[in-house]
């Protein structure tokens, strides 16, 4: 896990790629929309195979990916591992996707996200909120209830 992740370069960064060579500075709300759907569906069709789960097709593709030395067992365990890879490629292109939707609405997505967290948080009644409600501020946990004393 990466630790200190720097919210404001990473959004820094990921717009000045958008505005240069990826060239998408000014698509419409429907683009990011339509960006994030399909990071979803890609994120869907990789746990639905991990749902399925290692079968013969999945065994000849493989196989024919990386021939016939290894032996079932491995080539299963192999399969996991790129399916996990897979999913976690999807979720960062996701991720990105999300963000530079906020970016080009105008919303501060760390503040929507840690706003939202915190209101479900109160709502089931948590005790830790464990994000803070905006970059300056730290998070801090909802007065107890007079009913809760």
């Amino acid at each position: 896990m990466i630790e200190n992740f720097d919210m404001e370069l990473f959004q820094k960064i990921s717009l000045e790629r958008c505005n240069g060579p990826f060239n998408c500075a000014d698509q419409p709300l429907l683009y990011w929309s339509t960006a994030i759907a399909e990071e979803a569906g890609e994120i869907a069709g990789v746990a639905k195979k991990m749902a399925r789960g290692f079968n013969k097709r999945e065994l000849l593709k493989m196989r024919k990916k990386h021939g016939e030395e290894k032996t079932d067992t491995e080539l299963e365990q192999m399969w996991f591992v790129e399916k996990k890879e897979q999913l976690a490629e999807e979720a960062a292109d996701l991720f990105t996707y999300i963000d530079l939707l906020a970016q080009k609405s105008g919303f501060d997505l760390w503040a929507a996200v840690t706003s939202k967290f915190n209101r479900v948080s109160e709502e089931m009644q948590c005790t830790e909120y464990m994000l803070p409600t905006s970059r300056t501020e730290s998070a801090k946990p909802a007065e107890p209830k007079i009913n809760e004393l």
